[in-house]
């Protein structure tokens, strides 16, 4: 579990550094974070992590990321055995699926 709250922490952080920061954004729009986190069929968990900000190039890709801190979520969405998923629209929003520690 605690894999799992780095990554929370660490893409919560991320959001509010940048998704809402003054140079860009939108100044008029309710700024939201949602994070979700829900046992699925079996033994799998779908961890969401997502802002309505200024979201991210079309031509980002984590795994090629030079943030330390995506690299500490690719590096712990590994150590979980999962796989993560980025959806641009309307901001961000990250998906990680993983499979319940034994």
């Amino acid at each position: 579990i605690i894999p799992c709250a780095l990554i929370m922490n660490e893409l919560v952080s991320n959001a509010l550094k940048y998704a809402f920061s003054a140079s860009g954004g939108c100044p008029d729009r309710k700024k939201e974070i949602q994070i979700d986190l829900r046992h699925d069929a079996g033994n799998r968990y779908k961890l969401v992590v997502g802002d309505n900000g200024v979201g991210l190039p079309d031509d980002f890709i984590i795994q090629n990321s030079n943030s330390l801190g995506l690299k500490i979520v690719n590096i712990l969405v590994r150590q979980l055995k999962g796989e993560i998923y980025i959806d641009r629209n309307n901001g961000t929003r990250f998906t990680i699926l993983f499979e319940a520690m034994k």
